[in-house]
């Protein structure tokens, strides 16, 4: 189920962003992402909060990145190159991931600046 809620929640933080530039989301969204960090950041370990960050990624970058497979569809040549974008979302996201995790566990604490 959490797994679901971090889906969900990288989805709507994309569409904060342009071209949606739907502002209000952010009031929802990054209290909820605060508040679940500060009460299950303790109980989780590494891998598990890695796998959550990495879907939080995989579904941010997957809206926001949505138009990076249209130029492979300019030439026939190119169609079949497509499966490169869904490449680079996962390698995306997993920088995201790795960055994340490592600030959040080498702080130790959660700056209040967040």
């Amino acid at each position: 189920m959490t797994i679901f809620i971090f889906l969900i929640a990288g989805f709507l933080t994309s569409l904060i962003l342009p071209p949606y530039f739907i502002y209000p989301l952010g009031f929802l969204i990054f209290p909820f992402l605060c508040l679940f960090l500060e009460k299950e950041l303790p109980k989780l370990n590494k891998i598990k909060f890695f796998t959550y960050c990495f879907i939080f990624g995989l579904a941010f970058f997957g809206n926001f990145l949505v138009w990076i497979k249209n130029p492979f569809f300019i030439f026939e040549e190119t169609k079949y190159l497509v499966v490169l974008s869904i490449f680079l979302l996962i390698f995306l996201s997993a920088i995201f991931s790795l960055f994340f995790t490592f600030i959040i566990y080498f702080n130790k604490q959660i700056s209040p600046l967040f």
